[in-house]
């Protein structure tokens, strides 16, 4: 196992002092996934206090602790004033020591799907480090980048934001040499009056960027233009652009999408190139032209990197999909229960439409409310019943307060039933479900929609169900 920091360099940042030197293998700030060997933080948290699991940390072979409260006498407690400051300034101390090319992503969809495939695709030739699942904000960044090896040569860090300035912070820890961001959409509204807002909130990325900096932008994106002004006044003149317009440095030339994936044909630096995406959907194929976009920009070889592309996986949560046992057949799951946002919302359903529909199944959706849309929520739950007309739906069941505007919008026969919360939802009688039948769950981690995924995988043997639901 590689020494990740010193304890007596990490008492050094932080101004503290500890009796003797060891290596610390990593860092954590929550006993639940902390390994022997790595150090804990105690954070204060809203709603828990880090020092309360100082004793745990310990137990499950943590090295040391970092605290800011006396809770223990034994040696190897590091004691600072502020631990999350402490956080902080090691992330800043790891950033300064590392060679690593660093990409920062940001965007109002795709993120974590693009991060996580650029660190699939650059990892077969370069070692290659990505912040863990979504930590993308003021703790998960700099918790990252504090678990950043010495030996990393391209880091890939995902930044989110929901309101102005939290981007900034971000960018200045991180300091990307590379940033990209994937598409600025209308989500968050809750926090901004205006797509300009949520476009300036975005451009933060650019505020402080490493010398000889890239910009990778979707020159499709309505907001283009406003986000290259963006970089130009923070001194960014090198630029890769992608989508389907025809100036794209990385430009699709067509596509075709299957019920399992797509194929790609794209021109990238005025060379065609050809492959496959075993991720279906539209919008996977606009990610892997970012994906190729940001690979330009490190001057990756576009053969190799397609072949790559070729081999990703969906993601927990984002697209996988499993074909589960129940009768004499199988019933089709297509899990998006991690997150949720109008276009994505949008995106999953339309890419749902591509599963082919046997003899008697059925289309069914599990929906969960999308969050953070403000006034704007009643207006964009409703907008997502043309997506489901247009996919040909047989039953739609909504979670959800504001999901209650969509369920009262739709066509009385493809009504399944809707449920305020998801405590409610009866999942015993999920045995609705029969062999052959499609079934969509789309929602975000908030709405806890991954409970009604897990009972679907649950079931085997298939009996009549107790609720009053049409088609079933």
């Amino acid at each position: 196992m590689d020494t990740l920091w010193e304890s007596s360099k990490v008492a050094k940042v932080v101004k503290g002092t500890i009796s003797n030197n060891f290596p610390i293998y990593g860092i954590s700030i929550d006993t639940r996934s902390l390994k022997k060997g790595d150090m804990f933080i105690a954070i204060k948290g809203i709603n828990n206090n880090g020092h309360d699991y100082i004793d745990d940390a310990f137990k499950k072979g943590a090295s040391c602790v970092l605290a800011s409260e006396k809770r223990s006498n034994r040696k190897d407690c590091i004691l600072v004033k502020d631990t999350f400051k402490s956080l902080w300034d090691l992330a800043v101390e790891s950033r300064k020591r590392s060679k690593a090319k660093i990409i920062g992503v940001t965007g109002s969809v795709g993120k974590t799907g693009t991060k996580e495939a650029l660190k699939f695709v650059l990892g077969s030739g370069k070692v290659t480090y990505a912040s863990d699942r979504s930590y993308n904000n003021h703790y998960g960044v700099p918790l990252s980048l504090i678990n950043m090896p010495q030996s990393t040569e391209v880091g890939i860090f995902e930044m989110g934001m929901n309101h102005k300035g939290e981007i900034l912070k971000l960018v200045n820890l991180v300091e990307p040499n590379i940033s990209l961001i994937t598409n600025v959409a209308k989500v968050h509204s809750a926090f901004f009056d205006s797509l300009e807002k949520i476009v300036e909130a975005k451009g933060e990325i650019f505020h402080k960027t490493a010398v000889n900096n890239t910009a990778i932008l979707n020159r499709d994106n309505q907001s283009y233009k406003q986000l290259r002004e963006i970089a130009n006044k923070n001194g960014i003149s090198s630029f890769v652009t992608f989508g389907i317009h025809n100036s794209s440095n990385v430009r699709l030339v067509s596509h075709k999408l299957k019920e399992n994936g797509s194929f790609v044909r794209a021109k990238i630096d005025n060379k065609i190139v050809e492959y496959e995406i075993k991720i279906p959907g539209y919008h996977w194929v606009i990610n892997s032209l970012a994906v190729h976009a940001t690979c330009l920009a490190l001057e990756e070889n576009h053969q190799n990197i397609s072949a790559r592309i070729s081999k990703l996986q969906p993601l927990d949560g984002r697209g996988r999909f499993y074909d589960i046992a129940v009768g004499n057949g199988y019933i089709r799951l297509v899990d998006e229960s991690y997150n949720a946002s109008p276009p994505s919302m949008e995106a999953a359903i339309e890419t749902f439409s591509l599963q082919e529909k046997e003899k008697n199944s059925r289309r069914v959706a599990f929906l969960g409310d999308m969050l953070e849309l403000g006034d704007n929520s009643k207006e964009m739950h409703i907008k997502i019943k043309k997506s489901i007309c247009k996919s040909k739906f047989d039953l739609i069941f909504t979670i959800g307060k504001n999901m209650k505007y969509l369920y009262d919008s739709l066509p009385k026969d493809i009504r399944g039933q809707h449920f305020n919360r998801i405590d409610s939802f009866p999942l015993l009688s999920l045995n609705f479900l029969k062999p052959g039948d499609k079934v969509l769950v789309k929602g975000s981690n908030a709405m806890k929609m991954k409970i009604i995924v897990n009972e679907i995988k649950k079931l085997k043997n298939l009996k009549k169900s107790k609720l009053p639901i049409r088609g079933s």
